[in-house]
């Protein structure tokens, strides 16, 4: 194995395949591999031969040493760096290098690896976050910014209709209806929340998706936006109803973990929840399409919860899950925190 080793020295000079970038067409490839103790016979030129064939520039097999470990480090100048890669080839046959580990198999996977390697670089930037919408930062919050008043008037018992019309009417962008829409909503339908306190961005979104309805926004070339309102089906990515918080619910709601003495008696699971929502100073918004998709009637389930001193996070959980419901501190536009309530079930 030691002579197989020895003799396993291969120097390969040769010019670089032009690529995507003048880096990529001028760096190079140096590749030291260390094998384990236990390597089998044969597997060292395999990968000599399979590494050779990706456009190594350099390559050397020797024995491992204790703490050998993978890395690359970057010589030469910046026009024309030279990547010296230190890989370590198993003895169950596979080879670690920085950040992945490639079977003898995996051909494909170590080809754009080496691609990547040559065109980025060690250190490759972060992907560009992807935002909804194909909006930079500044667009999506210029977006938020216009859906972030509030509503403004009780919407609690208004007919569905006549709240979207509202919310239509005073949203600051210009906004494209899709008649349909308004023919999907029962005229006995009516709003379950009250609205009055929450962004209208997120208000319009949660009366539309009762109905399967939903609303995006769009970028014309001029610079001006604009909001769609569809059936959800006809959507790219309809806007959501309220945002991920960053950090814990404790952060946003910390009253969410005191306690209080709790019990309830044959009440429903509405109002059970809404309740609680009220003495935490946060609206309730429930996933309306949810209920409708599984049947769960929040008013005729009636909940009891003998007494005893409990976490308004505990009180609300126990209320929620004989119907398999749960929440989730969600942000509207404005960044006001509120309860959204949706189903545990997978559609």
């Amino acid at each position: 194995m030691r002579s197989e080793l020895l003799i396993a020295t291969l120097i390969l000079c040769r010019f670089a395949l032009a690529g995507p970038s003048t880096i990529a067409a001028e760096c190079r490839i140096e590749m030291e591999l260390v094998s384990e103790p236990g390597l089998p016979a044969g597997a060292a030129h395999e990968w000599l031969r399979t590494l050779t064939a990706r456009g190594v520039d350099k390559l050397r097999i020797r024995a491992a040493e204790p703490g050998a470990e993978p890395r690359i480090e970057t010589a030469g100048p910046r026009g024309a760096p030279v990547y010296r890669v230190t890989g370590v080839l198993t003895a169950s046959n596979m080879l670690q290098v920085p950040g992945r580990i490639f079977s003898a198999r995996d051909s494909a996977g170590l080809a754009v690896w080496l691609k990547q390697l040559r065109e980025l670089g060690p250190n490759p930037p972060e992907p560009a976050e992807r935002l909804p919408w194909g909006f930079t930062s500044e667009q999506l919050a210029e977006v938020r910014t216009a859906l972030a008043d509030p509503v403004g008037w009780t919407t609690r018992g208004v007919e569905r209709r006549e709240a979207l019309e509202q919310l239509i009417a005073q949203t600051r962008l210009s906004v494209t209806a899709d008649r349909v829409v308004f023919t999907t909503i029962a005229s006995s339908d009516r709003v379950r929340e009250e609205l009055a306190n929450v962004a209208i961005g997120t208000a319009l979104a949660s009366v539309l998706r009762s109905s399967g309805c939903g609303f995006e926004p769009r970028l014309a070339p001029s610079g001006a936006f604009s909001l769609v309102v569809q059936s959800v089906a006809e959507l790219d990515e309809p806007w959501p109803v309220g945002w991920p918080i960053e950090g814990t619910d404790r952060d946003i709601v910390p009253k969410l973990f005191e306690f209080l003495p709790a019990s309830v008696e044959n009440a429903s699971v509405a109002q059970g929840v809404e309740a609680v929502a009220e003495r935490l100073g946060a609206p309730v918004l429930w996933d309306s399409l949810a209920l409708v998709r599984f049947e769960t009637d929040i008013d005729a389930t009636k909940i009891s919860i003998e007494p005893r001193r409990m976490a308004y996070f505990s009180l609300l959980r126990r209320l929620l899950a004989p119907v398999w419901l749960d929440y989730h501190v969600r942000l509207d536009e404005a960044n006001h925190p509120f309860l959204w309530i949706a189903s545990t079930r997978k559609p």
